[in-house]
């Protein structure tokens, strides 16, 4: 009977996605932070966290339930193919877990609330899989961008908190470029415009502050390790290395997070924020992550 509630909750954690999270918690860190200017107010950052997590998980929830027939077809070890989680109890659960999240964001402001729809509704969108391949990696770049929107809602929005995201934005659709491809070999054309993606990100992060040394070598070690990740990509490679790469880029926007709250002067948060990173690196060597 413990195996077979152990095996039941590996399941749920795998649909959700479980180490992925752990990025959505640093989006929300550092734009609370970014928006309060180092006054954290603990309830709304606990309530904003719990909002966005509920939103994202319900996402990949949705995700899943949305691309059963495929993952029947592709992925059938994955939790509902492979029948260890009922359809209908994950389409429940889904929607359930995007209304929560948009509830609970209704106790921080109304501004937040409507935020938080705004995202459930992007996060529906991506998942019918009704757009084509480029809008739709632009609605994944928009989920997250509104994502961190919400972290900086706990104040009046302005033009220049607006544009705080964009790098995340082009760096989420990059991402999601390369995902279109996870379960074949990426072709080098689209390896090439990810890569492109990526440092547009960073350019753009870098005409946001004052240029200084630091700042220039913070960006080119994060620069680099991204190049790192595409690069392998160019030689041999099975798709299996595709949604590694895949998944290392989703657990890599903790590190750009990282560095918008360096950038701003911000070097606590930033490490405090890194350190995110080993524990769902550590998850996903059993949970998937993409």
């Amino acid at each position: 009977m413990e195996n077979k509630w152990l095996a039941q909750i590996i399941s749920w954690l795998q649909l959700i996605r479980l180490p992925a999270g752990f990025s959505v918690v640093s989006n929300i860190l550092v734009a609370h932070t970014l928006a309060t200017q180092g006054e954290i107010h603990w309830q709304t950052l606990a309530l904003t966290l719990f909002a966005s997590l509920c939103l994202y998980y319900g996402g990949m929830v949705l995700n899943d339930c949305f691309d059963y027939s495929e993952d029947c077809r592709l992925r059938p070890q994955r939790p509902l193919p492979a029948q260890h989680i009922e359809l209908r109890t994950a389409w429940v659960s889904g929607y359930l877990l995007l209304a929560l999240g948009c509830l609970s964001s209704a106790l921080i402001h109304q501004r937040a609330f409507i935020i938080a729809c705004v995202l459930a509704l992007l996060i529906v969108i991506y998942d019918s899989n009704r757009l084509p391949v480029w809008l739709r990696a632009i609605n994944m770049g928009l989920c997250r961008y509104v994502n961190w929107i919400m972290g900086l809602a706990i104040m009046p929005l302005s033009v220049s908190s607006m544009i705080l995201p964009i790098p995340v934005l082009c760096y989420v659709v990059a991402l999601t470029r390369l995902s279109q491809v996870e379960t074949t070999q990426a072709p080098r054309t689209r390896v090439n415009e990810v890569i492109t993606l990526l440092v547009l990100s960073l350019l753009i992060l870098l005409s946001m502050v004052n240029m200084t040394v630091l700042t220039v070598i913070v960006l080119l070690v994060l620069a680099g390790y991204y190049l790192r990740l595409m690069l392998t990509l160019i030689k041999p490679h099975t798709p299996e290395q595709v949604q590694y790469t895949v998944g290392k880029l989703v657990l890599g926007l903790i590190p750009l997070d990282a560095a918008i709250g360096f950038v701003f002067g911000y070097w606590g948060l930033s490490c405090i924020v890194l350190l995110l990173i080993p524990l769902p690196t550590l998850i996903a060597r059993k949970l998937y992550i993409s």
